[in-house]
């Protein structure tokens, strides 16, 4: 009978570890409408992009891994995990280059099942690349923020 209270908060303590903080696309689309503006995500490309040969324009989806956790204004609660992907769109005519960010997908099974928050576009600058280059597999690129008012 001693133990009774003891193991009594011992299951309240475990049951409340229970909550289903399983990202979703609704999930990430409320979480990504709160990041503020100007905040900058870091991301590896997965894949390589070549630079165009003469008048050639390139233009293609891609995906990007986000490298470290982001976190609401507070510090607590993580808006994007780190390892998440993120869609974009590669152009590159050989004079500009950019990637347009498209969605952003909590992991490689949201991806593949094109199951994610679509709402990139809305609230990211596209990223600017070298032309010449391309982007390589394994390349570092930011994503900034804009001001977006949901009201």
């Amino acid at each position: 009978m001693k133990n009774l209270p003891i193991i009594s908060l011992l299951i309240i303590g475990l049951a409340s570890c229970g909550t289903d903080n399983t990202p979703t696309p609704q999930r990430m689309t409320q979480n990504v409408q709160s990041i503020p503006g100007n905040t900058v995500i870091s991301v590896v490309s997965q894949d390589k992009y070549d630079a165009p040969h003469g008048a050639e324009i390139i233009e293609k989806k891609g995906s990007y891994r986000v490298i470290d956790n982001i976190y609401d204004t507070d510090g607590y609660q993580v808006l994007i995990p780190r390892n998440a992907l993120i869609s974009g769109i590669y152009t590159n005519d050989g004079v500009n280059c950019q990637i347009h960010w498209k969605a952003i997908y909590a992991n490689e099974k949201e991806y593949e099942e094109n199951r994610g928050s679509f709402v990139l576009d809305q609230t990211t600058s596209p990223s600017i690349c070298v032309p010449t280059r391309g982007i390589k597999k394994g390349d570092r690129l930011v994503i900034r923020f804009n001001q977006v008012n949901y009201n």
